[in-house]
């Protein structure tokens, strides 16, 4: 019997959902233990049972990647103007 995994159900708008997953900080659960589950709204079959640390790292990681990409495209627009500019017939000021 592994303790780590748990069933777990909740309920989104009247309708009960089961699924199995890991237990919260690989802690050991016992029946009527309560979790926070986390869902996707648009699809409330898509659940997991993460942990505050683990919510953060998620909100980490996707700051991170934001930035990047918006570096990214800052730098390809950037570069897409000026070269295009650079082969126009502009005349350098004098």
């Amino acid at each position: 019997m592994n303790h780590r995994y748990v069933t777990y159900e909740y309920v989104v708008d009247g309708r009960t959902y089961t699924d199995v997953g890991y237990g919260p900080d690989g802690r050991e659960m016992r029946l009527g233990d309560k979790v926070r589950v986390r869902y996707f709204p648009a699809y409330p079959k898509a659940a997991s049972i993460p942990t505050d640390k683990e919510q953060t790292g998620y909100l980490k990681d996707s700051v991170i990647a934001g930035i990047c990409m918006a570096t990214f495209v800052t730098i390809a627009v950037y570069w897409r103007y000026f070269r295009t500019k650079r082969g126009s017939t502009l005349q350098p000021l004098s």
